[in-house]
């Protein structure tokens, strides 16, 4: 029923030691729409001389001079721990509010990178996710060198627990309790939307594995100032290490293949073929092939393949197609906030979540409470109107269930009344797939309906004839003596009413006709009748289905 208010959007912002970099998507269908992007930098953020650079399509994006980028990371490299890049984040944070709309249903998931959080990939017996979760809980002692009191932790199966294999590889990731809490605490400002703590890697796990059919063996390092995630991943299977960046010389490449070597005494199967260089330290394209050709993989570029992934919506399509590689993390990471990445890890302090819960159930009530009083005033309005009491009730307590119970104390004789408007409410509802189109279209008529007219009831039913369509018919009452008060102001409101999908306007009636004979002068005003159709396709569209 409350469709209407549920989470459609969902923001990945994903905070490295350099800044911030967020995504918008929303879910259409089955498919991933991107709606915007922001990319910031802690140097913005201190310079007394960064602008703020806004343009119509949302992107605020311009270079700074090295020496003030350099600055900033230089303020996060010189400590490891994770309540410094916090520090640094909390001004990128609300420099990013101040600059982009956060709807109410919005999500925002946050990514930290890898050398935050310990993480462990160990083999276990391949079992049912409810026994693997009891199986998780007696190993992790072995396995994370921190009381487990001490850790905010969770797990993800990278094996199909249905397959005849006796093992299965498990991550185990954790967070020490007192880190997360004081980071979390920095963030008040977005505390009623943040659902999910992730890590960088995993996050961009999540978007290879939607953008790409098959993933190939692949290395991907994402190489920072101080620090590098190696990643190795295929479709089902990926596994991290968090290595010294030491210059990018010769000593590098021998820690990435002393990983690699021992990566390949674990999994013997897989060979790798590709690799993926990105992270904050600008890296030139033939310092990649260098680092590739040592390495003896294919050097390999991400884009967008996937035909699932739209990308009409982002109106700078050239500045995110030119920043891609630095915003697939966050990409990811926003699609596991709309239900589509395969890896749902999460570090989120398990009160933070229920308070989000207990956030986004208040809203459902408020929703729920303003339908509700929507249907009364349908079902008493036309005996409210004949001691001319609806006006003033309208003016004073509508928000208030109290309202509601001595209405219908007082207008309790009135039952075949009642019994006549409930039934035509529930000729309204009856229409199977339509409800959520009824829960948006109800609250509008009564809210553009002028001042000076009222509803008496309100008839609907399907008509085939020369299409589909629905047919509503309205009767109520204008207190205004003058005719075109019905024809210009009622009828007017109507023709204009429209409804938003996709930031497009939609009309929502069509016809709208006074119905002949149905005006009736009387002393306190003019009765009328009113009918139009819903076209089908406009039905559709907005019923959710």
């Amino acid at each position: 029923m409350f469709k209407s208010i549920s989470t459609r959007a969902a923001w990945g912002l994903y905070i490295n030691e350099t800044g911030i970099r967020a995504v918008k998507v929303a879910k259409k269908a089955k498919k991933v729409s991107v709606e915007s992007f922001d990319m910031i930098n802690y140097s913005e953020c201190e310079s007394e001389d960064a602008e703020t650079v806004k343009t119509e399509n949302g992107i605020h994006f311009k270079p700074f001079p090295v020496e003030q980028q350099s600055q900033a990371t230089k303020t996060l490299s010189n400590s490891s721990n994770i309540n410094d890049l916090a520090d640094l984040a909390k001004k990128a944070i609300s420099l990013f509010l101040s600059r982009n709309k956060i709807e109410s249903s919005d999500r925002i998931l946050i990514a930290v990178p890898d050398q935050f959080v310990l993480s462990r990939f160990v083999n276990l017996p391949n079992v049912k996710s409810k026994q693997l979760k009891n199986i998780v809980k007696f190993e992790i002692g072995k396995h994370i060198p921190i009381d487990v009191s001490e850790i905010i932790w969770d797990y993800q199966s990278f094996s199909n627990t249905s397959s005849s294999e006796a093992e299965a590889e498990v991550g185990i990731f954790a967070i020490k309790k007192e880190s997360i809490y004081t980071f979390l605490s920095r963030f008040k400002q977005i505390e009623n939307h943040l659902t999910t703590i992730q890590i960088g890697s995993i996050a961009l796990y999540n978007f290879m594995l939607f953008n790409e059919h098959e993933i190939e063996p692949t290395m991907l390092l994402e190489i920072g100032q101080e620090n590098t995630n190696l990643m190795i991943l295929s479709r089902d299977k990926v596994w991290l290490r968090n290595l010294p960046s030491v210059g990018l010389g010769e000593s590098f490449i021998d820690e990435v293949k002393r990983s690699v070597g021992y990566y390949r005494s674990l999994v013997k199967a897989i060979e790798i073929k590709f690799l993926v260089v990105s992270g904050t330290l600008s890296i030139e394209p033939n310092k990649k092939e260098e680092i590739a050709q040592s390495l003896g993989y294919e050097l390999k570029q991400i884009d967008i393949k996937n035909n699932n992934i739209l990308t009409e919506n982002v109106k700078d399509l050239k500045g995110f197609k030119d920043n891609c590689l630095s915003l697939v993390t966050p990409l990811g990471l926003a699609m596991q906030g709309i239900s589509q990445g395969k890896i749902k890890l999460n570090l989120l302090p398990e009160e933070f979540s229920k308070k989000i819960a207990f956030y986004a159930k208040k809203k459902v009530v408020m929703f729920s409470s303003f339908v509700i009083l929507a249907s009364v005033l349908i079902l008493w309005g036309a005996q409210l109107i004949k001691n001319n009491r609806l006006q003033k009730t309208i003016n004073s307590e509508l928000g208030t269930f109290n309202k509601a119970t001595e209405l219908e104390r007082r207008y309790k004789k009135k039952e075949n009344v009642y019994n006549k408007l409930k039934k035509e409410l529930d000729q309204i509802s009856s229409i199977g797939e339509g409800k959520a189109f009824w829960n948006k279209i109800i609250p509008r008529i009564f809210s553009i309906l002028p001042k000076k007219a009222i509803l008496y009831s309100l008839d609907t039913r399907w008509v085939t004839k020369p299409e589909k369509a629905v047919s509503m018919r309205i009767k109520g009452k204008s207190f205004s003596p003058r005719l075109d008060f019905i024809y210009n102001e009622i009828k007017g409101a109507f023709e204009k009413m429209v409804l938003v999908e996709n930031d497009k306007e939609v009309p929502v009636f069509d016809n709208i006709e006074v119905v002949k004979g149905s005006l009736k002068h009387a002393a306190d005003g003019i009765g009328f009748e009113m009918e139009w159709i819903i076209k089908y396709k406009t039905f559709l569209l907005f019923s959710g289905v």
